[in-house]
């Protein structure tokens, strides 16, 4: 069988090439050209995290979606695809505060996936320490980890994202609107992010890419019930990422994801 068409449909068959998503193949001396199956959907996710990692792999596992993970620690990742159990989840180990070995491990994931319909950035920094007793080498990798790291994931794998028309979601704090005093670093990362958010916005969208925000306020606990709920949250993820609009939202909101405005400061 050649192309997916049995073999005795292919006498007098040539040659056959595949170019650009198109087949062409000779059939009894005529040119034959049809459509290569589109690639399945490919989502990447930086930092998935302990507590909600898990549950947003198998959230949009459960749509279809192949995953590409990229995280530090390959302990975590390992615990990933034993859990996954599923070849479809693909894993990259880098940092995120090293920008070339982790622009290289989104493009190997990005190649390997074939199509980038979407990107989700949850890295974070945090350490109990005060504005005053925060030293300057800690809050440079604080916010490295957790704005810088995500221009660097948006811009190298925009050529994906941009032909896909995918999203971009970043995920925030309410700690950006109400500074913890003991956690300055996150506090200030989280508004770096959210600044960030706000500068992609347009640019973005006038590439036909949509750019959205999750602030989570509180907690986030894996078994955890009610509002802390890690599957609620990933329930949450994947309404927003489906969304059409480029936004602002919360978590846990009483407000539907698709009533929410961009109205936070």
């Amino acid at each position: 069988m050649r192309f997916g068409i049995p073999a005795a449909a292919h006498r007098g068959a040539t040659r056959g090439t595949v170019s650009k998503g198109v087949r062409t193949y000779e059939e009894g001396g005529n040119r034959v050209t049809a459509a290569n199956p589109a690639p399945a959907r490919g989502v990447i996710i930086v930092g998935p995290g302990q507590h909600f990692g898990i549950e947003l792999v198998r959230r949009f596992r459960a749509e279809g979606y192949r995953i590409g993970i990229v995280a530090r620690r390959e302990v975590g990742l390992a615990e990933i695809r034993t859990i996954a159990g599923d070849e479809d989840v693909l894993t990259e180990s880098a940092d995120v505060s090293d920008a070339t070995a982790f622009s290289d491990a989104l493009v190997r994931l990005a190649e390997r996936l074939g199509t980038v319909d979407g990107l989700i950035y949850n890295p974070k920094v945090s350490f109990k320490a005060s504005v005053l007793g925060t030293r300057a080498a800690d809050l440079d990798h604080a916010m490295t980890v957790n704005v810088t790291g995500a221009m660097v994931a948006v811009q190298t794998l925009l050529p994906w994202l941009e032909p896909a028309g995918g999203s971009v979601v970043l995920t925030g704090g309410g700690y950006k609107d109400e500074p913890a005093p003991d956690k300055f670093a996150l506090s200030i990362g989280k508004a770096g992010l959210h600044a960030l958010y706000r500068a992609l916005n347009q640019p973005l969208q006038r590439r036909g890419v949509r750019m959205k925000t999750i602030i989570i306020d509180g907690a986030i606990r894996r078994g955890a019930e009610g509002p802390s709920s890690s599957a609620l949250l990933a329930d949450f993820y994947w309404s927003i990422f489906e969304g059409g609009a480029s936004r602002v939202h919360r978590f846990p909101s009483r407000t539907p994801p698709s009533d929410q405005m961009d109205l936070l400061l």
